[in-house]
């Protein structure tokens, strides 16, 4: 019981956490510096995430939505950094 809200909690906090990315790398497009240095707190934000996903124990019940989450945080970080390089930074 506790793996699985465990589960669900990290599948909503991953599937918020990449609509606000999408949202913020679609802006940064045609964006300051200023947008840079954000995109780059969400690079430091996403790494932690991801860092705290690869410390999570599941049960194999819940492992697929563990690694389906590390996977979208994996994404999220590769199409910011697309972002970053097209804006300069």
């Amino acid at each position: 019981m506790k793996s699985k809200l465990l589960s669900r909690t990290l599948m909503a906090a991953t599937v918020a956490g990449l609509m606000g990315l999408s949202f913020m790398a679609g802006s940064a497009q045609s964006a300051g510096p200023e947008t840079v240095a954000k995109l780059n707190q969400t690079v430091d934000l996403l790494t932690k995430a991801q860092a705290v996903l690869g410390a999570s124990g599941t049960n194999r019940q819940g492992y697929a939505h563990v690694e389906k989450a590390k996977a979208d945080v994996a994404s999220a970080l590769k199409e910011i950094d697309k972002a970053v390089k097209a804006n300069g930074g």
